[in-house]
C-alpha cells in the first residue's frame, strides 16, 4: 500500500464549536463545525509531480530475487518513473503510466499529473506548461541525456483547423484526422494524415528560428513522408515526381503516398495490384522489372492463353543482319548463273541460321 500523501492541508486544526452552558452543541453549529473542518484541508485526487528518472533501459532497473534465489532484473520497472511532488517536495519512486495501451513517455524535469488508486501511483501524459511537442522543461534539464532542445527544435505544434484530432510526438511526426474544405470554406470532407520528418521543409525552418513558438503547417510536397486519406472533389496539390499528363484523376477519394524513397515489400506470398481503369508505371529514369526465377508475363498469365517468348534485340540484330547477308548472296547468284542455286555452301548456311532461331527467345518475358 502507498505510504506517500497526495493532499495538503491548509489548517492543521479546525476550531472548535461554541459550546451552550450545558455542553452541548446545536444543530446550526455543529453543520457550521463540520464545513470548517471540510474546507481545513484540501484534498487532491490528482496532483503535480517533477520527473526525477524514467526507467527505460535495462541498465536502469534494479536487481530482484526471484522464489528460486536467482537475480533477475525487475521488468516491470520499465517505463516506469520517479518523480518529486510539487506541494511537498517528497520524492515518490516507480510511478507506473495509467495506461499500458496508450503513452507519451515523459522526459526528466518534465511535469506529470500522479494520481492514487489502490494503493499504486500512476502518472498522466506530460503537462503542456510551454506548450510544445518537442519538451515542456521549464528549468535546465538536469540529468537529462537523450532528448535535447537542439536536435528537435525545428518540431513544432500543428497547425490544425476546427474540430481537428492531432497526435503528435517529439520529433516532427504526428497523425492528423481533420477535414478538407468546401466552396465556402468549411470543413466537409474527411481526411486523414500521417506526417514524418516536417523539419525537412527549409521555408517553415527559417520561420520557425526566427520565432520558437512558430506552428508546422502540413505540406505533402515539403514533409519528409507521408500518407494522406482524402474524399474532397477538389484535385490534390500534389506533385508527382514523374508526370506523364495522365488525366486530372488525383481527386475524391484518395490515398497518396509519398517519400524520397518508397518500399512495397512481402516476406512470403504476393503483392497484388488491381486497377478499374488505367494502371500507370513511369519513371524519369528506369522502369526495372526482373525475376530471380519463373517467368515475367506482360498479359494474362493464364495457361491456356497462347503467349509467346519475347525476343532479346541484342541476339536478333545480329542473326538478322547474317540472314539479309546471304539472301543477297542468293539473289546475286541468282542473277549470274542459275546453276549455282544448288551451291551447298549458301544451304548450309542457311541451316545454320534456321537452328539459332530459339536462341534469341527470353526465357523469362512472355506476351500475348
Amino acid at each position: 500500500m502507498s505510504s506517500h500523501k497526495i493532499y495538503r492541508v491548509i489548517e492543521e486544526e479546525a476550531p472548535q464549536p461554541e459550546r451552550a452552558d450545558t455542553g452541548l452543541v446545536n444543530y446550526d453549529q455543529m453543520v457550521a463545525y463540520v464545513q470548517s473542518a471540510v474546507q481545513s484541508s484540501e484534498f487532491y485526487e490528482l496532483v503535480e509531480a517533477r520527473v526525477q528518472k524514467v526507467y527505460r533501459l535495462e541498465s536502469d532497473l534494479d536487481i530482484v530475487v526471484k522464489r528460486s534465489g536467482d537475480e533477475t532484473k525487475n521488468w516491470k520497472q520499465l517505463g516506469t518513473i520517479d518523480v518529486k511532488m510539487i506541494h511537498n517536495n517528497e520524492l515518490v519512486r516507480n510511478v507506473q503510466p495509467l495506461c499500458s495501451h496508450f503513452n507519451c513517455e515523459p522526459l526528466v524535469d518534465e511535469k506529470v499529473i500522479i494520481s492514487e488508486y489502490s494503493g499504486r501511483y500512476y502518472y498522466s501524459f506530460p503537462l503542456a506548461t510551454m506548450r510544445k511537442v518537442d519538451h515542456n522543461r521549464e528549468t535546465k534539464p538536469v540529468g537529462e541525456s537523450q532528448v535535447f532542445p537542439a536536435l528537435t527544435f525545428m518540431n513544432r505544434s500543428l497547425f490544425s483547423g476546427p474540430g481537428d484530432t492531432t497526435i503528435q510526438g517529439r520529433f516532427g511526426n504526428y497523425i492528423n484526422l481533420g477535414a478538407d474544405v468546401e466552396s465556402n470554406g468549411f470543413p466537409a470532407y474527411p481526411s486523414i494524415v500521417i506526417g514524418n520528418n516536417q523539419s525537412a521543409d527549409e521555408v517553415q525552418n527559417e520561420l520557425k528560428k526566427q520565432d520558437e513558438n512558430f506552428p508546422h503547417y502540413h505540406d505533402v510536397n515539403s514533409i519528409g513522408s507521408s500518407i494522406t486519406l482524402r474524399s474532397t472533389p477538389s484535385k490534390s496539390s500534389i506533385i508527382k515526381g514523374h508526370d506523364n499528363k495522365e488525366g486530372d484523376f488525383l481527386r475524391g477519394n484518395l490515398i497518396t503516398i509519398n517519400s524520397d524513397e518508397i518500399l512495397l515489400n512481402t516476406k512470403a506470398n504476393d503483392i497484388e495490384l488491381s486497377s478499374a481503369a488505367h494502371l500507370n508505371l513511369g519513371a524519369n529514369e528506369n522502369v526495372n522489372i526482373s525475376s530471380n526465377k519463373g517467368k515475367i508475363n506482360i498479359g494474362t498469365p493464364d495457361s491456356t492463353t497462347s503467349q509467346s517468348p519475347a525476343v532479346r534485340y541484342s541476339e536478333l540484330k545480329p542473326w538478322l543482319a547474317r540472314l539479309i547477308t546471304n539472301i543477297n548472296v542468293v539473289f546475286g547468284l541468282l542473277e549470274k548463273q542459275s546453276e549455282n542455286l544448288g551451291n551447298k555452301k549458301i544451304t548450309v548456311e542457311l541451316d545454320k541460321l534456321k537452328s539459332t532461331i530459339d536462341t534469341f527467345a527470353s526465357k523469362k518475358v512472355n506476351i500475348d
